[in-house]
């Protein structure tokens, strides 16, 4: 569903998808919209996997700017780099990769949630809100746990003028009453 809400597969080629019992009408509305809103529980991995679709987006697609918002910034750049690749999760996932395979060379290819790509692909961290959003152009914005994000709507409904020009949301959260679940 992340490759096809992205735009990189087609609904009827999302193999998997059909597997699990998607519909080609309900993939089709997912990537014509961009906008994909998982609810998760604990323990799934399901942060895991869009870090992982994000840090490919970032490697192996140019000049994209991969947002991943949070409640707190802190909480953001423990997602994509905190003073140390093992510390956050994308830097983690490049860094365990073969060297072969690293696309950057740390620490100089992160700063305190950001990481910077040579293929002019950066993946920044930023807390909950519509004001970061609004000031950028992203190719995604990823925001974890959006239920527990108080300014979560402020944050979708900047991001729309990007989603409407081919750009992608994620949403993720565990259940929790708000605008999450009213969206």
């Amino acid at each position: 569903t992340l490759l096809v809400s992205g735009r990189f597969v087609a609904p009827e080629k999302a193999r998997y998808a059909l597997e699990a019992g998607f519909t080609v009408e309900w993939l089709t509305s997912l990537r014509k919209s961009g906008v994909l809103f998982l609810e998760k529980s604990r323990q799934l991995m399901i942060t895991w996997l869009c870090c992982a679709y994000l840090l490919w987006r970032a490697k192996f697609y140019e000049h994209q700017l991969l947002l991943v918002q949070s409640k707190r910034e802190d909480d953001a750049a423990n997602l994509v780099f905190n003073k140390s690749p093992h510390v956050a999760r994308i830097s983690f996932l490049e860094y365990a990769l073969p060297p072969t395979l690293r696309s950057v060379e740390f620490p100089k290819a992160g700063a305190y949630g950001l990481l910077y790509f040579p293929n002019g692909s950066r993946i920044w961290g930023i807390p909950e809100g519509g004001d970061i959003i609004r000031s950028n152009t992203p190719s995604v914005v990823f925001s974890d746990e959006s239920a527990f994000q108080p300014q979560f709507g402020d944050s979708f409904t900047a991001a729309l003028p990007c989603i409407k020009g081919g750009g992608q949301y994620i949403a993720v959260s565990s259940a929790n009453p708000g605008e999450f679940c009213d969206l």
